[in-house]
């Protein structure tokens, strides 16, 4: 990306679209809460959104790769998340069906875009694959800024006036976008028709499995972070400014590692970068198990700026390098939906389960297993290398 102007250009891309999602995610629940749906009503509610994640990503990959574009499609991602995270918060009564539906596109395509902008960023070619990290650091600091903001901005606007500010941010973001040409790799590209082979050629890539095995192993636990690790917090006693803090030092401890991963990248490769996050998870979640202190597990989420930027950096490279020349998209997007897609509709669900019967303590140490399943694994694939 040897135009210095375009990475400017996609740093504030990235923080805006972070900073956009962020005001509808960390609100689905409150939201949800407000208007008077019990707990169990909101776990259907927000589990839904798994299967559109997977569905659009596996269909945007597969669409981008067969028309040789991202960005006009990326601009499509953008403007339905708007204006269907406009009509859930504008929804201001209970409607089961129509929030389930509502959400579902909604963060369905939240999580598609997290995805699909890296897509679009690595169509630059290798230049722009190096400068990744730097430019998803602004989208760490986008969703911090407007974590610390969201708060406000509810008390003063209410739900459908945070709904109004997210189109309207969606609409500079856009103005940015079209300032930015299609990637390098597929404006010069035709339109090809994606054939049952290509695929069956992808996901006979040993290394491609491999890597999508040891990512959802990982990622159970960071699905699990969400949901069992809170879970002990409240047995714990924690209040809701405790668990604030443990978000927040999640969210801001990774922006200097993805600042400086080019260098991490460069020292150590994707490889070992793999192998140090699925240990690293491994260990936070045995530390989880032991820890019988708030603060103690507040402190433990400092793992993140290993678990976090890490494991995204390895993840992406490795998925693209294994993808195939001509599957590129399809390759990152199914992936993502495998180990993402699926860990987030599984685990909360099992996790609960689990804790209803044997206690969190159980289920923390069971994901503790599993995420040095994947360690093991992830040691297997270097040798491979």
């Amino acid at each position: 990306m040897g135009n210095k102007k375009l990475m400017i250009k996609f740093c504030i891309i990235y923080f805006l679209i972070y900073g956009v999602i962020a005001l509808a995610y960390t609100q689905y629940v409150p939201y949800l809460s407000s208007i008077g749906y019990n707990p169990m009503e909101r776990g259907i509610l927000i589990s839904s959104y798994a299967v559109t994640t997977i569905i659009f990503q596996v269909m945007f990959g597969i669409l981008s790769d067969k028309y040789k574009t991202v960005k006009k499609l990326c601009i499509i991602a953008v403007v339905s998340f708007a204006i269907f995270t406009y009509i859930f918060f504008s929804l201001e009564t209970k409607a089961f069906i129509l929030h389930m539906i509502l959400i579902a596109m909604s963060a369905g395509l939240a999580n598609l875009n997290f995805g699909y902008f890296d897509n679009w960023l690595f169509t630059f070619g290798e230049k722009a694959r190096e400068q990744f990290s730097f430019i998803r650091a602004f989208g760490s600091i986008g969703w911090g800024v407007a974590s610390i903001f969201i708060a406000k901005l509810v008390d003063i606007f209410t739900y459908k006036g945070l709904g109004l500010i997210i189109i309207l941010l969606t609409i500079i973001l856009l103005g940015l976008m079209f300032l930015v040409a299609e990637g390098t790799k597929t404006k010069t590209s035709k339109s090809e028709k994606i054939t049952s082979s290509d695929i069956k050629e992808l996901i006979s890539n040993r290394k491609y499995i491999l890597v999508v095995i040891i990512l959802f192993l990982v990622y159970c636990a960071g699905a699990s972070n969400q949901t069992t690790i809170i879970d002990k917090m409240l047995e714990l006693g924690a209040t809701n400014t405790q668990i604030g803090y443990k978000w927040t030092i999640s969210g801001l401890i990774e922006i200097p590692v993805y600042i400086y991963g080019s260098f991490f990248l460069r020292k150590l490769g994707p490889y070992r970068l793999l192998c140090m996050a699925a240990f690293a998870t491994m260990l936070q979640f045995i530390l989880f198990g032991l820890s019988n202190d708030v603060w103690m597990m507040v402190l433990l989420s400092s793992f993140q700026i290993i678990t976090g930027p890490m494991m995204m950096l390895a993840s992406r490279i490795l998925i693209y390098e294994f993808s195939s020349e001509k599957l590129k998209s399809t390759g990152l997007l199914l992936a993502l939906s495998l180990y993402s897609g699926l860990s987030a509709l599984l685990m909360p669900s099992i996790g609960g389960t689990i804790t209803n019967y044997f206690g969190v303590n159980t289920t923390i140490f069971i994901v503790a297993v599993v995420s040095g399943c994947g360690f093991l694994l992830s040691l297997v694939l270097k040798r491979m290398d």
